[in-house]
C-alpha cells in the first residue's frame, strides 16, 4: 500500500477526518488516516461500504458518487478509474459541497498515480481471484442470521428508506448484528432497539422526530398484529 500525496493533502483540510482508496473487491490501495484507524477497523468499514454500494447498484443505477452518514461522520464516496473508490470521512457539520473542487483535483492526481503504480506492479489473475474469494467470504460472515418470515424487518426498512435512502437496509442490518439479534423480529423491544440505532445516525432534530413518530406508529400496528396472531393460535389450539 503506497502513500499518496494527493490523500495527504486532502487530510490537511480541517473538514476531513480521514480518506482512503479501495477497490470494488474491498482491497485498500492507498490511505491517509489517523493512527487510531487500525487495519481491522479499515477492513470492517470497507466491507460495510461495499455492502452499501452493492445494495444501491441492485437498482441498476450507475454510481459515480454517494454521500451519507456513518457513525456521526459524513461519508463521501467518489468512483473513479476502472474499479477504484475514494472514501472521504467528513467531520460532523461539514458543508460537503465546499470540498468538491479539492476532492476532484485529488481524484485526477490519484488516478494518474495509481494507474502508474499498477503498470509497474503486475498482479497475477489467480491472485486477484483469491482476493475476491476472500472478500466474499468476509461478506458472508456479515450476513444477518434468520429469515424475515413475518416481514416486520422489511416494513421497518421501507419506512427507514424515506429518511436514510438506499443505505437504510445496511444500517438496520448492522444494527441487528451489533445487538446480536436475528430474524424474524418478534418483539417490540427489538423494534425499539433498531429504531434507536437508526436515530443515532441522523443529525437533524426535525427529521429524527418525524422518523421516531412514524416508527412508533409502525410499532403499535406490528404489536397489535403480534397479539392477534398469538390469540388466534390459542383459539386454534383449544378448538
Amino acid at each position: 500500500m503506497n502513500d499518496q500525496p494527493a490523500l495527504s493533502r486532502l487530510c490537511e483540510l480541517e473538514e476531513i477526518a480521514a480518506c482512503f482508496v479501495f477497490t470494488r473487491e474491498g482491497k485498500i490501495v492507498a490511505r491517509a488516516v489517523p493512527e487510531n484507524y487500525t487495519e481491522l477497523m479499515l477492513a470492517q468499514v470497507t466491507m460495510v461500504l461495499g455492502q452499501v454500494i452493492a445494495s444501491v447498484e441492485k437498482t441498476k443505477v450507475p454510481m459515480r458518487e454517494a454521500r451519507f452518514v456513518f457513525e456521526s461522520y459524513g461519508v463521501w464516496l467518489k468512483f473513479f478509474g476502472f474499479r477504484q473508490i475514494l472514501a472521504i470521512f467528513l467531520h460532523p457539520g461539514t458543508q460537503a459541497n465546499l470540498l468538491r473542487q479539492p476532492i476532484n483535483l485529488a481524484i485526477v492526481n490519484l488516478e494518474k498515480a495509481l494507474n502508474r503504480d499498477q503498470d509497474e506492479r503486475p498482479v497475477s489473475e489467480m491472485a486477484e481471484m483469491l482476493a475476491a474469494s476472500a472478500h466474499q467470504a468476509e461478506l458472508e460472515m456479515l450476513r444477518v442470521e434468520g429469515v424475515d418470515t413475518n416481514e416486520v424487518f422489511e416494513r421497518l426498512v421501507s419506512l427507514t428508506e424515506f429518511f436514510l435512502g438506499p443505505v437504510a437496509v445496511e444500517v438496520l442490518e448492522h444494527g441487528l448484528r451489533e445487538r446480536q439479534m436475528h430474524l424474524p423480529i418478534q418483539s417490540r423491544k427489538d423494534l425499539v432497539e433498531l429504531v434507536e440505532y437508526c436515530l443515532n445516525v441522523m443529525d437533524n432534530p426535525e427529521v429524527k422526530k418525524a422518523y421516531a413518530d412514524m416508527a412508533d406508529d409502525l410499532m403499535e400496528r406490528v404489536e397489535l398484529e403480534m397479539v392477534g396472531t398469538v390469540e388466534k393460535k390459542k383459539v386454534n389450539e383449544t378448538s
